[in-house]
């Protein structure tokens, strides 16, 4: 819904008040209308009233008079109270049937004045939107007949033109055909001849390939057997030196073995004396564990009652305080909600009434539009059929003249292509028979170099291989012999560091037992004293936040009274004041005297503007016209140049010198 964006910032919205959380909604009419929220505490306020006044007032003067005639007490001083309290609930009862009867009618007014309203509007509403879909139907209709027969046409142009093309391509590719033959049949006949004389060539390389491979092969098989015989050789040498490896090997592997049980034996022995001093130093640890524990969670249980007992007053005097403050809040949202109320319904009313005239200039401006949007759609379409019917045809002379082009140089590129195709493979046959004559020498003198190459090499690997194997069994032997001696000294070093481990271990362990001890005793003894003086200051805190809360409390309390009746003194002479400006404004602009009209502007609302924030209404304007010239249209201030009683200012050229005006959309109008 439209907003009004002439009134102060603010205005008009419902403060968000604390909820009573012990009591429910009482009622919600229908169609989103809310009652009034506080009916049952006014109900309450009425009762309270005449409690008090029957305390205070009534019963003391009864029991007065029952004193001075000497029947205080009696049965006729109990008669006079009972009248009394028969009266007092019977205005109790009278007042809150005639506060429910008000509001029941109030609220039933307002609802139904609501309901009208929102019927009559939505009524309006439907027939403005029922019009502007029947004038929308009625273009679309319109529109969519002459998009489709310009469519039909431009669909009978194209379809010519492709036609038309379509005859130029068979013609264009039914020569080239022609020309393709042709030039196929000439390129066979060279390729048969050419082959007569390759096939020939072929022959004679094929027999000198042949007798080269069989001298090739008679090379490798005796460059085989020698290897062969080398090989054999070789294997043998190298198994009688793995033979060697693998005894001593086996030696030393059983060595390791006797030296692993005796070191295992020894670990086994430490690691059961180490064990048993671990359960000592552990159950004794243990049972010190235990005492503190107890020791301390008798103390944590006495600290915490005490700080449940202080929390506990606290709390009570938390609920007291905002029991006090929500009556005090309930008071002035009542008092707010009627003026909201009102307020709502008359910025609804005007809502209702913009949004209607909106509607049909939207209606109206919707059917210019579309029918606009008819004619230039009609004219487009012809001129585009033109212009492509136009285009059409020029590239189908283009195209036709492009592809007469093509078969010509086509037919020229084929006959260059036959000719030198022969030539190529004349030349290539030559070249095939001595490549081959060539290859055939190189291949025999390789061959016959890495022959000879072989089985230098295979003489050189067979001896320094027999002089490795002996060097290898002789270092072996030595590094068994090392082996041992290392293996003897390690096993006695470690069997000595385990003892001096085992040692330290169990003095450690006493150490840390006894120093353990000492500690936890510490610990608890200092965990009294703190908890002791913890709990003193807690005590201590406790009753002097509650002091200073309660203090607060009641200087908040008083404070917001004090603000709330200030508050809705000043939105009253607020409001007086911008209803009085407002229609002396409206007098000002109707009779054209600029001169008043800037003295109102320079005096008049700079002091509604200070009352505005007395009130607590800032960020708003107090008057509700647009700039124009005074007595004259608004659309007389058209001139960027000229605003409304002023220069422009030289650092903004859309706002004026004094800053009320700017220029917008075409015009000068009023800064809000």
């Amino acid at each position: 819904m439209a907003t009004n964006p002439y009134l102060p910032q603010g205005w008009g919205q419902m403060p968000q008040m604390p909820q009573n959380p012990y009591q429910a909604p009482q009622f919600s009419g229908p169609s989103g209308y809310q009652p009034n929220p506080y009916l049952q505490q006014q109900a309450q306020g009425i009762a309270y009233d005449v409690n008090q006044n029957f305390l205070n007032n009534i019963n003391p003067q009864i029991n007065s008079a029952a004193q001075m005639a000497g029947g205080f007490g009696g049965s006729r001083h109990g008669i006079a109270q009972g009248l009394a309290l028969q009266g007092m609930n019977r205005d109790i009862a009278n007042a809150q049937a005639k506060l429910y009867g008000q509001g029941y009618e109030a609220d039933a007014a307002r609802q139904a004045q609501l309901q009208q309203a929102m019927i009559g509007a939505d009524a309006s509403k439907f027939g403005a939107l029922t019009s502007a879909e029947a004038s929308k139907f009625g273009s679309l209709t319109g529109l969519d007949a002459s998009r489709y027969a310009a469519d039909v046409n431009r669909a009978n142009a194209l379809t010519q033109a492709d036609t038309s093309r379509y005859g130029t391509d068979i013609g264009a590719q039914t020569q080239r055909y022609g020309t393709d033959v042709g030039a196929a049949t000439a390129m066979r006949g060279q390729d048969l001849q050419t082959g007569l004389g390759y096939a020939g060539l072929t022959n004679a390389a094929d027999i000198a390939r042949l007798q080269a491979d069989t001298s090739r092969y008679g090379t490798d098989v005796g460059a085989q057997t020698s290897k062969y015989g080398a090989d054999l050789g070789y294997l043998a040498s190298k198994y009688g030196a793995d033979a060697s490896k693998y005894g001593a090997d086996i030696s030393r592997l059983n060595a390791l073995t006797q030296a692993d049980t005796a070191r295992y034996g020894t670990d086994v022995g430490a690691a059961t004396s180490k064990y048993g001093t671990d359960v000592g130093a552990a159950t004794s640890k243990y049972g010190a564990d235990l005492g503190f524990q107890a020791s301390k969670y008798g103390a944590d249980l006495g600290f915490a009652g005490q700080k449940y007992g202080a929390d506990t007053s606290r709390a009570n005097a938390l609920t007291a305080a905002d029991a006090s403050k929500y009556g005090t809040d309930v008071g002035a949202a009542t008092s707010r909600y009627g003026f909201d109320s009102s307020l709502a319904g008359q910025k609804y009313g005007a809502d209702i009434s913009r949004a209607n005239a909106l509607t049909g200039a939207e209606a109206s401006k919707y059917g210019a539009d579309q029918g606009l949007l008819a004619s230039k759609y009609s004219a487009d379409t012809s001129a585009a059929t033109s212009r492509d019917v136009a285009n059409i045809g020029a590239e189908t002379s283009k195209y036709t003249a492009g592809l007469q082009a093509d078969t010509s140089r086509y037919a020229a590129d084929t006959n260059a292509q036959t000719s030198r195709y022969n030539t190529d493979a004349n030349n290539r046959s030559a070249m095939d028979v001595a490549q081959i004559g060539a290859d055939t020498s190189k291949y025999t003198a390789g061959l016959q170099a890495q022959t000879s190459k072989y089985s230098a090499d295979t003489n050189f690997a067979a001896s320094k291989y027999s002089s490795d194997s002996s060097a290898g069994a002789s270092k072996y032997a030595s590094d068994m012999s090392k082996y041992a001696t290392d293996t003897n000294a390690a096993t006695s070093k470690y069997s000595a560091n385990l003892n001096y481990d085992a040692s330290k271990y169990a003095t450690d362990t006493n150490s840390a037992t006894s120093k353990y001890a000492t500690d936890t005793s510490a610990a608890s003894s200092k965990y009294a004293t703190d908890s002791n003086a913890a709990t003193s200051k807690y005590a201590t805190d406790t009753s002097a936040a509650s002091n200073k809360y309660s203090v607060d409390s009641q200087s908040q309390l008083g404070n917001r009274n004090a603000d709330i009746a200030a508050t809705r003194l000043g939105g009253e002479l607020f409001t007086q004041a911008v209803t009085g400006a407002t229609s002396l404004y409206d007098t000002l602009y109707k009779s054209g005297n600029t001169e008043l009209m800037a003295q109102f502007k320079n005096v008049l609302e700079p002091l509604l503007n200070s009352l505005g924030g007395i009130a607590g209404y800032t960020g708003g304007t107090t008057t509700t016209k647009n700039a124009g010239t005074p007595g004259a249209p608004a659309a007389a201030y058209t001139d960027p140049n000229r605003p409304p009683g002023g220069a422009v200012n030289p650092n903004n050229p859309t706002q004026s010198a004094d800053g009320l005006f700017v220029f917008r959309n075409g015009q000068w109008i009023r800064s809000t």
